[in-house]
């Protein structure tokens, strides 16, 4: 009767724990897709993606450094809406922003050159007056290098990053960005 009893504190359909889960992850970022297709549910991979991330750059906004974990969100490079399945778990595909950059990052006003530098990219209206702190978080960050994974295997894909900015039309704006 008891196998027959589905455990509810596996989060994968064969059984394996989410530690499991995320440690197979971060030693293997290209398991991802076979990972994905045995995440019960949609929302636990959300979860499965921001918990990832959280370690991969050591609970730190990689624009910004903020440590407060309450402002910080998994964020695809390519979407999860447009990227193949098999990438919407791949670590290289993630980028840990707070909520305030991962606006900005979504919205294309601020973006990443293959390279790992954050680019601002000035809006098409006019460009108004910034306050100090618009400076801070858009335009004194340009150029900068992201704070990157210390594990070389969990840095943000250039094929990912040039994706993105092909998807919001960046290269015009950015003429290094590939």
């Amino acid at each position: 009767m008891w196998p027959a009893v589905p455990n509810p504190f596996g989060f994968a359909s064969d059984g394996t724990q989410y530690k499991a889960l995320l440690d197979q992850l971060l030693a293997r970022p290209h398991d991802a897709e076979d990972i994905y297709r045995r995440v019960k549910v949609r929302g636990t991979g959300q979860i499965i993606f921001r918990d990832l991330l959280l370690r991969a750059y050591g609970r730190r906004c990689c624009f910004s450094g903020l440590s407060i974990t309450e402002g910080l969100e998994a964020v695809h490079i390519v979407p999860w809406a447009s990227c193949e399945k098999k990438d919407r778990l791949n670590v290289t595909n993630g980028l840990l922003l707070s909520s305030l950059h991962h606006r900005l990052f979504d919205a294309g006003l601020l973006t990443l050159t293959t390279d790992h530098r954050i680019a601002f990219c000035p809006p098409k209206r006019a460009q108004q007056h910034l306050t100090d702190f618009q400076r801070a978080v858009t335009t004194d960050l340009h150029l900068h290098p992201m704070r990157l994974p210390r594990n070389i295997a969990h840095h943000p894909s250039p094929e990912f990053i040039a994706a993105h900015n092909r998807i919001l039309q960046l290269e015009r704006v950015l003429p290094n960005v590939a």
